[in-house]
């Protein structure tokens, strides 16, 4: 995740952040606040997830990983004089 939306709020030990959006599909949504934040709960640990900031991951990760297919599929050669 992005660094606004990762940052722990506290030095505890215990303290944990999300790393992997694939991990979202097993969190239970405990619901939302301030319109912007989702709470939840994932193996045991607390998460608050900043929305916008989350949607500007996926985003980013979706244009990204279209832009490296897209180079992949493109061949250089050189025409003739």
């Amino acid at each position: 995740m992005s660094e606004a939306s990762s940052t722990r709020i506290s030095n505890h030990p215990n303290s944990r952040t999300l790393t992997s959006f694939a991990r979202l599909n097993h969190m239970q949504c405990l619901g939302q606040f301030a319109k912007g934040f989702f709470v939840g709960l994932l193996d045991g640990c607390f998460y608050i997830i900043d929305q916008h900031a989350a949607s500007e991951k996926v985003l980013y990760e979706r244009y990204l990983s279209e832009l490296q297919e897209s180079h992949s599929n493109q061949f250089e050669f050189d025409l003739p004089k």
